[in-house]
């Protein structure tokens, strides 16, 4: 019932309030600049146990052309859902990224490959801190 419920409401958004786009050339130029800024719904799925709430997770990221095809993109995000059946009252989580982007121009298809460095921050009164890296590609 809570998925039927969201899944209508994000199809309801999407349909209701688009958002509309300023046209852009096929190709980034060197030294274009984005800024963007997402909100959502974090629902965890975990039925036994200690469960964390629902909770708006908050994101934005700033992006910088050097060239036509590769980028450096920064993000940092901010959730903080509340945990039942544990002495642990709220998990704030605070993911901070620094990407290396390149980018192909293969005609109709883009592809792109991705080098990510990050920190995840969680606290739940004591401070855990994580870095890693990862290496997407997409089409």
């Amino acid at each position: 019932m809570r998925n039927r419920m969201m899944r209508s409401l994000v199809l309801a958004l999407c349909t209701v309030a688009p958002v509309t786009a300023k046209a852009q050339e096929l190709v980034p130029h060197a030294r274009s600049q984005a800024v963007g800024f997402d909100i959502g719904a974090f629902i965890p799925s975990s039925n036994t146990g200690d469960q964390l709430d629902n909770a708006p997770p908050v994101s934005g990221f700033y992006e910088y052309y050097l060239t036509p095809r590769v980028s450096l993109r920064g993000s940092a995000g901010w959730t903080r859902p509340s945990v039942r059946g544990s002495s642990i009252d709220q998990v704030r989580m605070m993911p901070l990224r620094f990407d290396v982007n390149y980018n192909w121009e293969r005609g109709k298809w883009h592809p792109s490959s991705e080098r990510a460095l990050a920190r995840t921050s969680c606290s739940t009164g004591e401070e855990t801190n994580r870095l890693g890296t990862r290496s997407p590609g997409s089409v």
